[in-house]
């Protein structure tokens, strides 16, 4: 064989060697991290939070369940209006109506607090006029 033949030959195992080994990093580092920020709350799993939404006269009723293999923390509910402006409506939750309104501040605290389990749903309630700008 020519010698040219041999190195270019070389060069391509070496690549796709280099290019298997990136591979394997990458996969490596990306399972540690999905197992890190799942074990702190922070990734659902590979499933999806599905939200269905459902009007009832002039509230919306939002029922969210973790499809996920792993605890959901949830954030907020934002909404935006046709200018793309953002604002946070307040959510109401079925203890809420046997306890009392509470607060704004308090509504979004306990909303942040929420931790979906695998499988678990939750129900939050939220009235059109705080939807709308």
């Amino acid at each position: 064989m020519d010698l040219y033949l041999i190195i270019y030959v070389m060069i391509g195992l070496g690549c796709a060697i280099l290019v298997a080994f990136l591979f394997f990093i990458d996969n490596a580092i990306d399972l540690l991290t999905d197992w890190f920020f799942t074990r702190i709350g922070w990734l659902s799993g590979p499933g999806p939070l599905v939200v269905v939404a459902e009007r009832n006269g002039d509230e919306l009723t939002l029922k969210m369940q973790n499809q996920g293999q792993a605890k959901l923390k949830l954030a907020a509910v934002e909404g935006r209006d046709l200018n793309n402006q953002r604002h946070f409506p307040k959510p109401r939750f079925a203890e809420d109506e046997h306890n009392g309104l509470p607060t704004f501040e308090e509504a979004i605290t306990s909303f942040s607090r929420i931790v979906l389990n695998p499988q678990e749903s939750e129900v939050v309630k939220l009235k059109r006029t705080d939807l709308l700008a």
